[in-house]
């Protein structure tokens, strides 16, 4: 089998949808990775629909929200497990107090910035 020439190359289209969004940005699948990869080195063009990227916004704010709720959750038991004075977790408390802040303060702004900024 001969390799085509760059005049012989078939065009190939791959339109994806949110999860293909979510996979790469939680890293869940190589294939999605190498497809992309594909996609910039020009052998495929890669379509993403504009409502994808609201869909895979809106899931990706209802895992930080998600996120942080278990955040809440575990400070709270560690709260309770530090009035005990065999356990001493109040830098583990402090350190998941900040993460939240910086998860609040941070991240869920951009996104709603980058989504809305039209």
């Amino acid at each position: 089998m001969n390799a085509r020439s760059d005049s012989q190359k078939a065009d190939v289209v791959l339109i994806t949808e949110a999860n293909f969004i979510l996979d790469v940005v939680f890293q869940q699948s190589s294939e999605c990775e190498r497809l992309m990869n594909i996609a910039f080195e020009k052998d495929i063009k890669l379509i993403i629909p504009e409502y994808a990227f609201a869909e895979a916004e809106g899931t990706i704010i209802t895992i930080i929200h998600n996120r942080l709720s278990s955040i809440d959750s575990t400070i709270n038991a560690l709260k309770q497990s530090a009035r005990s004075t065999y356990y001493s977790l109040d830098e583990l408390i402090i350190q998941l107090q900040q993460y939240k802040e910086n998860t609040e303060l941070e991240e869920l702004p951009t996104l709603h910035n980058r989504h809305y900024r039209k």
